[in-house]
């Protein structure tokens, strides 16, 4: 059956030589899964990239099948990437199949950041966080507990890509477990990026509670977790800014006397700048 998925795109090459000089034009998904393979190297990549080009919305039978190549990760992520771009909804299901790999507990798949697997659970993501799928991102969560680490260590990036509606809620509730260093740097990295305002006293309070747990740890590092709190609560206190920034919050000004004759808020009010 993969042979015969290799074959279909491989006849389609030399029917589009022809546009072998145009630039491709995807998305960054697209550019992303360029990066992990040459078209030189990988026929079935470079013709999927040559038959969109040509039949843009008519190629999508091909794109849906491209999907299916579990043994050529480039080929679906540039499949999913092609799939975002034109908002085709019939190819949700398909995409949810490829990322419930999270929930099984035999998989051929490799789990962690650092993995090809990852990149294209990643991409698949971020197709149907446009597509519109916000269910997606719930059941992830709801068996977040039973996950091996490994695969804890995706979520974050797999929940931001989603745009799951309930992001700063799921990340401050795995920086709440803080089961590992790495994976708790990640989940703040994820925080300043996509966290609402609801995370700044959240790190406030974890910065407090981080500090006292570096002066009472005899070691720089927790031998249980391998925690390091007094670099978590130096990383906490730097995206604190970084995310007032992105949501234009003010930051609050000195109290300075009202002026006499003023109303409340003309003058002499302590704003948020």
């Amino acid at each position: 059956m993969t042979r015969a998925k290799y074959l279909w795109l491989l006849l389609l090459v030399p029917f589009c030589s022809h546009l072998l000089g145009n630039d491709a034009h995807g998305c960054a998904a697209c550019v992303a899964a360029g990066k992990l393979a040459r078209e030189s190297e990988n026929r079935p990549f470079y013709a999927l990239r040559i038959l969109y080009e040509k039949k843009g919305r008519a190629a999508l039978p091909y794109i849906r099948k491209a999907l299916e190549l579990e043994s050529n990760p480039p080929v679906q992520m540039r499949a999913a990437g092609y799939i975002a771009e034109l908002r085709d909804t019939e190819s949700i299901p398909q995409l949810e199949k490829i990322l419930s790999e999270l929930f099984k507990r035999v998989s051929f798949s490799q789990f962690g950041t650092g993995t090809v697997d990852f990149k294209k659970r990643w991409i698949v993501a971020y197709a149907l966080g446009t597509l519109g799928a916000p269910d997606v991102a719930a059941h992830i969560w709801e068996r977040y507990d039973g996950f091996i680490l490994a695969k804890k260590t995706e979520v974050p990036y797999i929940l931001s890509a989603l745009g799951d509606p309930k992001l700063t809620e799921h990340l401050m509730g795995i920086i709440n477990r803080c089961e590992n260093h790495q994976l708790v740097m990640a989940t703040l990295d994820m925080l300043s990026k996509g966290g609402n305002a609801e995370a700044i006293p959240f790190l406030k309070y974890k910065i407090a509670q981080w500090e006292a747990r570096a002066s009472e740890t005899p070691g720089p590092v927790d031998v249980g977790t391998q925690v390091d709190y007094f670099v978590l609560s130096r990383k906490a206190t730097q995206i604190i800014p970084k995310i007032e920034d992105r949501l234009q919050i003010r930051r609050r000004r000195p109290e300075s006397r009202e002026k006499p004759g003023t109303k409340k808020g003309e003058s002499g009010q302590s704003y948020f700048r």
